[in-house]
This record gives structure tokens, sequence and C-alpha cells, in this order.
């Protein structure tokens, strides 16, 4: 199998989480997502986490509000991300022109939906969470289009590889494919000259994944048989996953 000379891993997130000032969250108390990317160069990989988002004063933000605002009536969003600086707007004020949408993620569960009262149909859901990624691939491919990581022709022919975790509450198969879809639909892995160019890769729940940086960032390595239990506490949701290690490589 090729190996990629990009890696691109998205966090679509609903936490307060990320190097913020303290006064960032107090004003806007948003949940986020992020995006980190690892480059392959003279058989090195260089990992970096993308600071870059449009509208935030802070270039340490390592991730941007997941926000989006609408005009009333409207089906493209107007505004997205930290340019949303609408927190004097109440969703429930019909007489405001505008719309913010956040707190979706979780939504493309029906049964959450339903659960939720949340206005707005499952169709609505999939139509936000599409736009707000389709902002996050077209600002982050211009990212990497014009700061040389990969020219234009180079982004057409290289090797990217988009990887997503989901929730661990989204066990329901036909949940995750509707995700799959909106990845796609949001334009990810249609860049490529084929579908095996730039391939999208739904991978880990987020607790595993928690669980998996947890044994790779512990002070004291793991042995063989060796248990740990790793609590992710998110904005949606708190997860407690407990693993055993039953082997361990030099890989």
């Amino acid at each position: 199998m090729e190996r990629p000379d990009l890696i691109v891993a998205v966090d679509f997130g609903m936490a307060e989480s990320g190097k913020y000032t303290i006064v960032q969250i107090i004003r806007s108390w948003f949940n986020v997502s992020g995006v980190a990317f690892a480059c392959r160069r003279d058989n090195a990989w260089d990992i970096d986490v993308y600071r870059k988002w449009p509208g935030c004063d802070h270039e340490n933000a390592c991730k941007v509000p997941t926000r989006l605002l609408y005009d009333r009536g409207s089906s493209s969003p107007k505004l997205w991300g930290f340019h949303c600086q609408s927190e004097h707007e109440e969703e429930s004020d019909d007489n405001s022109r505008e719309k913010e949408k956040r707190w979706f993620k979780l939504l493309l569960d029906e049964k959450v939906l339903d659960n939720m009262g949340v206005p707005g149909s499952h169709a609505d859901v999939k139509r936000w969470i599409t736009d707000f990624l389709h902002h996050i691939y077209i600002d982050f491919m211009n990212h990497v289009r014009n700061h040389a990581i990969l020219t234009p022709k180079e982004w057409r022919s290289a090797n990217v590889e988009f990887v997503f975790s989901i929730p661990t509450t989204w066990e329901r198969q036909e949940i995750i494919e509707d995700f799959r879809k909106i990845i796609k639909d949001a334009g990810f892995g249609g860049e490529g000259r084929t579908n095996k160019i730039h391939p999208v890769t739904i991978s880990l729940t987020e607790a595993s994944a928690a669980a998996v940086c947890t044994f790779k960032d512990c002070p004291e390595p793991l042995k063989k048989d060796q248990s740990f239990i790793v609590c992710d506490a998110g904005g949606g949701t708190t997860v407690r996953i407990a693993a055993k290690l039953f082997l361990r490589t030099a890989n």
C-alpha cells in the first residue's frame, strides 16, 4: 500500500477545548473543532496543528468554533467559525434576521434529535454539518496550497489521507454511513484523480482515540497485561474506556 504524502486528521468537536485564553472561553463559550496534519519530508513526518483560522486575532488558536450563522430563509451559511460574533442574539428571538447553529454534531443521531426537541429536521442537521465541514475543507486546502506545503498540482496528484473519529455513542451503522456521505459532500476526498488518492478514513471512536493517545504519551511505558482507564470528558458526552495491553512490539 502506498504511503500517504499528507495525513489530515479532522476533529469535528463539541467540547470547549484547545489552547484558548480564559477571556476567549468566557466571552464565547463555544464548542470547537480542529485540524492536525502530518507531511512527509525526506522520509520523516512533520506534524503540526492548523492555526490560521479566518476571523481569529490570536495565532495560537488551535481550534475553531463549531458555529454557523444563517440569514433566516437561507440555506447557505452567512458566516462560520470565528466570524460568528453574535453572542448577543438568542436563538429563541423570532424577530432576529439571523439564526445561529451550534451543538448540532450529536443531532446526526435521529434518536438524539427527537429527544432534544431541537428545531430542524434530520436533513437540516446533515446540511449544517456538511456546510461547516465544507468550510473546514476549503480553508485548510487553501492553506496547504498557499503556504507551499503542497502546490495545487501536487495537491491533486499527492496521496492525501483524511482521517475522522466518531462519537462513541454512534453505535448504529446508519449514523456512520450518514457521516461518511456528509464528509464526501463537504469536499473531502473529492480533489484527487481517483478516490484512492484522497481516501477518507473513519477510524476510531473518540474515546478509543483518547486511549491510544494516553498509551503513547504515558510517562512510564506500559507493559504487557497492564490495564488503564481513560475518561473522555467531552462537550456532549462523557465516556470511560478500559484498555489492556496484550502485546507490545517495536512498532
